[in-house]
């Protein structure tokens, strides 16, 4: 069970660095960051299957949802 949680904060993270990836894009109209946003939600979204097969469904998309907005939001607010 401590490797589902594990596999669920490394895909928060990843979230976290690919929405600020979106920001940097300026509507993808900049390829790199755009690349690092495409890459990083699918790796996000990939681990984030992972941490599935052992964690329930509710808990885990709760906690992804939850900390993956406000810790996307303090980074706005220090970036």
């Amino acid at each position: 069970m401590l490797k589902g949680y594990l596999l669920l904060a490394i895909a928060i993270a990843l979230e976290i660095v690919s929405t600020s990836m979106l920001k940097a894009s300026c509507g993808f109209t900049k390829l790199m960051p755009s690349v690092a946003f495409i890459a990083g939600m699918g790796t996000c979204f990939y681990i984030f299957s992972k941490s599935l097969l052992l964690l329930p469904l509710g808990i885990a998309y709760a906690i992804w949802a939850g900390v993956g907005t406000a810790l996307t939001a303090l980074v706005a607010v220090f970036i």
